[in-house]
């Protein structure tokens, strides 16, 4: 009986934001990166580990795992997702996944992040909030280095139907901007093909010139 009412509250709670992820425990995302001539740079799989409910809303921990078809380490961490307040929320830590942590690990490393959010409902040209994440890193009270990604001027461009291996899915096409700081900076375009319950269905990524430098691709979900 008590698992019974966990799952009604479960469902009524997902039903105050829409959930841009899969929300079932053991569920599976695996996504394909490939550059401007096709060629598979990376592996990307996402694992549904837990679903938490919260006062108002759930959070969905998730174990995120790269693996490199060519040089580079394979990378794993893990992320959550959640909804609260009638908002679904993607962790921005994720924009972190290019940097090895392990090798700050005896060092002081402060994170702060305004997270990815997506409203309840998403109209053609409605512009969404910016997000970003800083990373800090010190020794001895020293700031070694610093990181900066901003999310901006995202817009909602319209709906759209993509077909993947994975599937077929209606999706929300948002645009936005990209910008990494650090050395030096990077910025980038990219547009994303969002379905519910699923997330990025697929991503392209422009250089400032806009030149497709590469794009990912939903290759297979498991619910």
């Amino acid at each position: 009986m008590l698992t019974l009412l966990a799952g009604l509250f479960l469902g009524m709670t997902a039903q105050d934001c829409a959930t841009y992820f899969p929300s079932t425990k053991g569920a599976e995302i695996e996504m394909q990166y490939f550059d401007s001539k096709e060629k598979l740079l990376t592996i990307s799989t996402y694992t549904v580990m837990n679903v938490e409910s919260l006062t108002d809303g759930i959070k969905i921990q998730t174990h995120f795992k790269v693996e490199p078809q060519g040089k580079g380490d394979p990378y794993e961490d893990d992320f959550d997702f959640y909804c609260q307040g009638g908002k679904f929320y993607f962790d921005m830590k994720q924009y972190l996944k290019d940097m090895q942590m392990d090798q700050f690990e005896d060092m002081e490393v402060g994170i702060e992040s305004e997270d990815l959010s997506f409203p309840s409902q998403l109209n053609t040209g409605d512009m969404l909030e910016d997000a970003s994440i800083t990373i800090t890193v010190k020794s001895g009270g020293m700031k070694l280095m610093s990181m900066v990604v901003r999310i901006t001027d995202r817009k909602v461009e319209g709906m759209e139907t993509v077909s993947t291996p994975a599937g077929t899915f209606e999706c929300h096409k948002i645009s936005y901007n990209v910008e990494s700081k650090s050395m030096f900076t990077i910025t980038m375009k990219e547009i994303t093909w969002y379905a519910k319950g699923v997330g990025a269905v697929k991503t392209e990524d422009y250089n400032k010139k806009g030149k497709l430098e590469g794009y990912s691709i939903l290759t297979r979900l498991k619910n």
